[in-house]
């Protein structure tokens, strides 16, 4: 048997080169590479699998296991091996071909050929073994499969099947490496933006893709610096800089450091730990979605959120707007905040310095000392102290111990904290009442929201189905407030409307927002263009398709003053169009038509009014039946007949309403025709005829 050889690659090189992949932590999951042979071609290589390439360059599979002891044993005895399949085939089997086969003339002294697919070599074999009786049946037996084949043409096609049989598995081991190089390519596709860091130096590797991805914990010793500062999936590990780590962009986006997607990787061990940590990116949003434990961190964006701890003992953002969420600072550090035009908390810190900025401590924050520079502070949480300041807003549900030193204080609705030290001007803030009991009417064709009047309020903010807000100015204390929305809501289905008590006055601000729904009913139109008229024996009736309708609903009266009526689906046609031959069964005269339009949702769409017409249905009077007697005629009339028309040869002799008529010519031979005259919804009949004998 050919030597086999591995390459010298390791696991890790040909993840760097050829793969990245995902460590999802379990140690069953099976991991797949590719490597290239000598011929440029991409072969999967799996763990479970355990391929190794031969010296000619192909992927040979072990099939032990199924392969047969004595074929294997065959095959290391003459060591030819069929690389192109990975199948061991002794040498006098290695191609499809005729071999010559001889016996020494002692025994037969014949030259015979065999296929090495073909079962004629196993029974020639089997001859060493057989009496001469059992020879000569057998050579029967072979000549007369051999006959059978010829006839069919299927020598080959018989060898193939034997193949198939045989070496069945060869068909697995083929589809086996077709799947593994789909699932390769798949994956290459699916993280073809990912550059893997097995170490520092692989954030060097700019032209490669998009995200950083940590494949393993990393350690720097000393300082380091990314110029190109993707977005860091830390994928479960820690990257430890115990120098300075420094990120430095210039580019518009977003540059997050822990998930794609918060929550959606193993943040167990995922952490940031850096000596100290400088981002210089003034167009980048940063966000924050794993531990970060530094000495300092400094950074400078456009935008900064926090969704994990930021321990450290001296942290400086500046940033338009910040969003503080997991813990910041440490006991006795600080956070400094600069020139933020909003900059929200939403947990517990510290103590927090804002220098020209926007300060807002959310419900639920806390935060033990706060500090302002020419800044604002809103508060709805808690404080200790709070210092400086240009304007405190102290809402409703806010605590603190002290406020010091502010220029001005807000107090909402008369909540102050325990101590105010300091020459500080109070103002009283009042939250304006909720408008409440918002109803709908119709005036005058206009739909209008009505409300009772808020005190001190100077309009009412409306929002309609979430869209832009338009401002109704109204001042007027114990009055119902009355708004149009008739350019708002005219559309049928559910709206809903939503007003907020707004002033102008000073001290008073605006009040929460309550929210009514309205369902809005729109009349489906008429249906146009109806008429009727009969086709073929039959009754149709057609109109222009109604918008939003669904059903129609066709009521017909009959002549005797019945109403009938049925539904029937409205269709995708411009023109609809409907049989009522069935209902048009009362025999002749006037039919009554009205039809509605009808909506599957009639809370929404109400019917329309009814479209009215008429059908007149008109009936052939029956032939009259005749009998001559001598020279007079005897007419028995159907019913409805009015008249009778009665012709000899041709010629009109007489229009009478008697059912006896003398004729004019009675010789023999004179053909006599006559037919019935209708009135009313009855027409003339048919011509009846009699010939004098």
């Amino acid at each position: 048997m050919k030597n086999l050889k591995n390459k010298d690659k390791s696991l890790k090189e040909q993840n760097n080169e050829n793969l990245v992949t995902e460590d999802t932590g379990s140690k069953d999951s099976n991991i797949t590479v590719t490597d290239t042979n000598e011929s440029g071609t991409d072969l999967p290589i799996t763990q479970d699998n355990k391929n190794v390439e031969n010296n000619e360059g192909f992927t040979e599979q072990k099939v032990e296991d199924n392969i047969k002891s004595e074929d294997l044993a065959e095959t290391e005895k003459s060591g030819s091996l069929d690389t192109a399949f990975g199948i061991f085939i002794s040498d006098n089997k290695k191609k499809e071909e005729i071999l010559p086969y001889e016996k020494s003339e002692d025994t037969e002294n014949k030259t015979k050929k065999q296929d090495i697919f073909s079962s004629e070599s196993d029974d020639k074999n089997d001859s060493l073994f057989n009496t001469p009786d059992e020879d000569k049946t057998r050579k029967k037996k072979d000549g007369k499969k051999k006959n059978d084949s010829q006839k069919s043409g299927s020598k080959n096609e018989n060898s193939f099947v034997v193949f198939s049989k045989k070496y069945w598995w060869t068909y697995l081991i083929v589809l086996a490496v077709v799947i593994a190089i789909v699932v390769t390519v798949t994956v290459l596709v699916l993280t073809k933006d990912y550059i893997n860091i097995y170490e520092a130096e692989d954030f060097s590797n700019i032209d490669k893709g998009n995200i950083y991805v940590l494949k393993k914990d990393i350690t720097v010793e000393g300082d380091l610096t990314i110029d190109v500062p993707y977005p860091i999936n830390f994928n479960g590990h820690i990257l430890n800089v115990k120098g300075n780590l420094t990120v430095n962009a210039e580019k518009e986006g977003v540059i997050y450091y822990g998930s794609e997607k918060d929550g959606k990787e193993k943040t167990v061990k995922s952490k940031l730990i850096a000596g100290s940590l400088t981002v210089n990116a003034v167009k980048s949003d940063i966000l924050f979605r794993v531990p970060v434990e530094s000495g300092a961190i400094n950074v400078t964006a456009s935008s900064v959120s926090s969704e994990k701890n930021l321990s450290s003992l001296n942290i400086t953002l500046s940033a338009i707007n910040i969003s503080l969420n997991g813990t910041a600072g440490q006991d006795g550090g600080s956070i400094t905040i600069l020139g933020s035009t909003e900059c929200q908390v939403n947990t517990v810190l510290s103590e927090i310095k804002a220098v020209n900025t926007n300060l807002k401590i959310n419900q639920n924050a806390v935060v033990k000392n706060i500090t302002l520079e020419n800044s604002n502070l809103d508060i709805y949480g808690s404080a200790e102290n709070i210092t400086g300041g240009n304007i405190v807003h102290f809402r409703q549900g806010a605590y603190a111990v002290s406020v010091k030193d502010a220029k001005t204080l807000k107090s909402y609705d008369y909540s102050l904290p325990d101590y105010i030290d300091g020459n500080i001007e109070i103002v009283n803030v009042i939250t304006l009442s909720a408008p409440w009991n918002i109803t709908f009417t119709q005036i005058n064709g206009g739909l209008y929201c009505l409300f009772p009047s808020v005190s001190n309020a100077t309009g009412y903010e409306i929002t309609v189905d979430g869209k832009d807000p338009f401002v109704f100015s109204y001042e007027a204390d114990n009055s119902t407030v009355a708004v149009n929305l008739t350019d708002y809501i005219n559309t049928a289905g559910e709206h809903t409307v939503t007003v907020k008590a707004v002033s102008d006055k000073e001290n008073f601000v605006s009040s929460a927002s309550i929210t009514a729904s309205y369902v809005f009913t729109s009349k489906l139109s008429i249906p146009s263009a109806i008429k009727t008229y009969e086709e073929n024996g039959r009754v149709l009736i057609t109109f222009n398709k109604v918008s939003f309708a669904d059903l129609y609903k066709i009521t017909v009266t009959g002549t005797d003053g019945t109403e009938n009526y049925f539904t029937v689906n409205a269709t995708s046609d411009t023109v609809q169009s409907f049989d009522i031959t069935n209902y048009i069964q009362n025999g002749a005269g006037l039919y009554g038509i009205k039809v509605t339009s009808v909506s599957n949702y009639p809370d929404y769409y109400a019917e329309s009014d009814d479209a009215v017409l008429s059908f007149t249905k008109y009936e052939k009077i029956q032939a009259p039946s005749l009998v001559l007697t001598s020279s007079e005629l005897n007419i028995t009339a159907s019913a409805n007949s009015l008249a009778f028309e009665i012709y000899e040869n041709g010629i009109l002799t007489a229009v009478t309403k008697n059912s006896v008529y003398t004729l004019k010519n009675s010789e023999s031979g004179t053909v006599i025709t006559v037919k019935a005259i209708g009135h009313g919804y009855y027409t003339e009949s048919d011509f009846a005829q009699i010939t004098v004998p």
